[in-house]
């Protein structure tokens, strides 16, 4: 079978598990404006909008340094001490920021979620959804076997410390949300009366953690790209033809 080979176009922030950080930090506008800045608040804009231009490139290099650190220390050894220190801030900085560790790592989800939103909007109404999909699993098994430590460091986190769970979990529910509604656009379909999109796009999230989990079970000795490869095909038949034999006969 011809595997698809088109691929999300927009490029991910570097790193672990992140995507692009996207926004400023800001924070609630109070009070009258006058002067110069008016027009900015009144638009929509941050009051002091260096000030905020600078507390999101702060936060951005916190979270690439606490990426970096939990996949080449792991999430135990990666004080936040030595995330500050990476990220060239003072902890003080870093706590004002993040609350915790487990703070920064549903924050690095939440960027992947991000990245992941702006790249279905960016491809919904120019690639075909399947298209669109295949390549995700492409270019996540690339990333993953290029970046093997990185990756079963931060699964190897997961697993040991359960409050990281719910973070994971919302993500996945993120990716069934973005593909649910593409699905059902392409599909003409109302979600809200109509499970088949929401299944649909649940099957192929479960497809790509399977995945991933054959891999991880493997220590890394399961060539990835193959499985993903696999994985796409076995999903393209059973949306193609359904499974033969699954239904009893009537």
């Amino acid at each position: 079978m011809t595997q698809p080979t088109t691929e999300p176009t927009t490029e991910p922030m570097t790193g672990p598990i992140t995507g692009p950080m996207t926004g400023p930090m800001t924070g609630p506008m109070t009070g009258p404006m006058t002067g110069p800045m008016a027009g900015a608040a009144a638009a929509g804009g941050p009051r002091f909008p260096r000030r905020a231009a600078a507390k999101a490139r702060t936060r951005r290099r916190i979270l690439e340094a606490a990426g970096e650190l939990f996949a080449a220390l792991g999430y135990d050894a990666s004080t936040m001490a030595a995330i500050a220190e990476a990220a060239d801030v003072h902890v003080a900085t870093v706590f004002s920021h993040f609350r915790s560790k487990r703070d920064l790592f549903e924050a690095l989800l939440g960027c992947a979620g991000d990245w992941l939103a702006e790249a279905v909007a960016a491809a919904r109404g120019r690639t075909p959804f399947l298209l669109f999909w295949a390549g995700l699993v492409r270019r996540a098994a690339r990333g993953h076997a290029r970046q093997e430590a990185a990756s079963l460091a931060l699964a190897d986190a997961a697993r040991q410390h359960p409050e990281l769970l719910p973070a994971w979990l919302a993500y996945e529910r993120r990716q069934i949300a973005l593909f649910e509604a593409w699905i059902a656009d392409d599909l003409g379909l109302d979600p809200g009366r109509d499970d088949r999109p929401r299944v649909v796009a649940a099957m192929l999230v479960a497809a790509g953690i399977l995945t991933h989990q054959r891999w991880l079970d493997g220590r890394g000795a399961v060539d990835l790209e193959a499985e993903a490869g696999r994985m796409i095909d076995a999903v393209t038949a059973i949306l193609a033809s359904g499974v033969p034999g699954l239904l009893p006969s009537r």
